[in-house]
C-alpha cells in the first residue's frame, strides 16, 4: 500500500486507515500475555501502519485488537486478566500516535 500511495495526499478520499492487530504470542498459559518481548510488537505494528497513513496524509485507527481473533484465546481472552492486556494495548497504540480505536 505504501508503494502505491507514495507521499500522495489521499485524505480527501480515505478518511482513515484502519487495521487489526493481534499479538499472537502463542499462549501456553496466562502469564505470557504480559511477556514484554511479545507485547513489544504492539507499538511496532502501530508504527508500521502509521507510516503508511502519514505518507497518505490520513488518520490511523486500530479497528480490532487484544486477543479476540478467531474466537479468542481460551483461558486468556475470556478472563478478567485480559482487561489489563487490552488497556496496555490501548496505551501503546495511543502513545505511538494512532488516533483511535
Amino acid at each position: 500500500l505504501q508503494q502505491e500511495l507514495g507521499s500522495q495526499d489521499v485524505s480527501s478520499v480515505l478518511y482513515s486507515l484502519t487495521y487489526h492487530h493481534y499479538a499472537q504470542c502463542g499462549f501456553p498459559g496466562k502469564g505470557v500475555v504480559f511477556d514484554l518481548s511479545c507485547l513489544a510488537n504492539i507499538g511496532a505494528a502501530a508504527q508500521a501502519y502509521l507510516s503508511v497513513a502519514d505518507a497518505g496524509m490520513t488518520r490511523t485507527w486500530m479497528g480490532e485488537g487484544s486477543e479476540h481473533s478467531g474466537g479468542g484465546t481460551p483461558n486468556v481472552s475470556n478472563t478478567f486478566i485480559d482487561t489489563f492486556y487490552y488497556v496496555y494495548q490501548l496505551g501503546e497504540i495511543l502513545r505511538s500516535g494512532v488516533q483511535g480505536t
